[in-house]
């Protein structure tokens, strides 16, 4: 949480993402009902539900999600992507420990591309 803290001015969620979280929100994040209830209708089978909330940077890892931004032209982060933001604008000093982090939760990324980026940003 403190990396979103220190990167985004505003952070809001649904009461569904909220929910996936498990713990209690920090009081800097947003929660908020999503105003079309006939979105997730719309959309159902392309997004899951809680991940249509209107934002200036949508955060997505699901793929099906990162689909449908991309179709509509909404600017998205991804996980790995903001940990390297907050690499390159000092808030972590390495990506390594967060790395490991990841790779200890059921969140599925190819050992590859977490080595090719641990090159890349943490020398």
């Amino acid at each position: 949480m403190h990396i979103f803290r220190a990167l985004f001015t505003e952070v809001i969620t649904t009461p569904e993402i909220a929910a996936e979280y498990g713990k209690r929100l920090p009081i800097w994040v947003f929660v908020q009902a999503v105003n079309n209830r006939d979105l997730p209708y719309t959309y159902a089978e392309k997004v899951d539900l809680g991940e249509e909330v209107a934002s200036p940077t949508l955060i997505l890892d699901d793929l099906k999600g990162r689909k449908l931004a991309e179709q509509l032209h909404l600017k998205y982060i991804g996980t790995l992507g903001i940990l390297i933001l907050a690499k390159q604008k000092g808030i972590i000093p390495l990506l390594k420990t967060y790395f490991e982090k990841i790779k200890a939760t059921n969140f599925r990324i190819p050992d590859t591309l977490l080595e090719s980026l641990l090159k890349k940003y943490d020398g």
